[in-house]
């Protein structure tokens, strides 16, 4: 369904408990922001648009990752963290079906429509002694490093975080 550009609406795609407001790069869950990550955004973003149909991987990762190369595990990574996030498969609400070999279909019911423009999310307070923003993505399978890699920071003048692409290696969360 058209809508005709009004600036002082934006184009909203909702689906069970969620509505994904993509201009900015938003994801509500009854009317509250859910942290997720830049990427898993894009995927979960590219998917909704394009509910019902296959999503080939080779689609996802030219949107996801633009002009670099990346391995499908990177994709898998934040798949499996976006399902997380929504709560596939729990109380019965299905969102991401893998189809194999071929990519990744959205399965839930989706609607279009257009909203009024929300005002900015205010971040979540920042407490720590660090100065870095707060961050609106939840870091998943990393609670025993997190707290270590903090420490190592506060007594080292450098340290080095190496790993394959795609782990979070550049996220800005730090402890409280």
């Amino acid at each position: 369904m058209a809508h005709p550009i009004n600036p002082s609406f934006d184009r909203v795609i909702a689906f069970g408990p969620f509505v994904l407001i993509p201009s900015q790069q938003l994801l509500l869950k009854t009317d509250q922001p859910v942290q997720i990550g830049a990427r898993a955004f894009e995927i979960l973003a590219c998917l909704v648009e394009r509910a019902g149909e296959i999503v080939s991987k080779e689609d996802l990762i030219a949107r996801v990752w633009p002009n670099v190369f990346v391995q499908e595990g990177n994709l898998k990574v934040h798949v499996a963290s976006l399902r997380q996030v929504l709560g596939d498969g729990q109380g019965g609400n299905r969102y991401i079906v893998n189809v194999t070999g071929r990519g990744y279909r959205f399965v839930a019911e989706v609607s279009h429509r257009m909203a009024p423009l929300r005002a900015e999310v205010p971040p979540v307070a920042a407490t720590g002694s660090h100065n870095l923003p707060a961050s609106l993505t939840r870091i998943l399978g990393r609670a025993e490093l997190i707290p270590a890699i903090a420490n190592q920071i506060s007594e080292r003048r450098f340290v080095s975080i190496v790993g394959p692409g795609g782990i979070g290696k550049t996220t800005n969360r730090l402890p409280g």
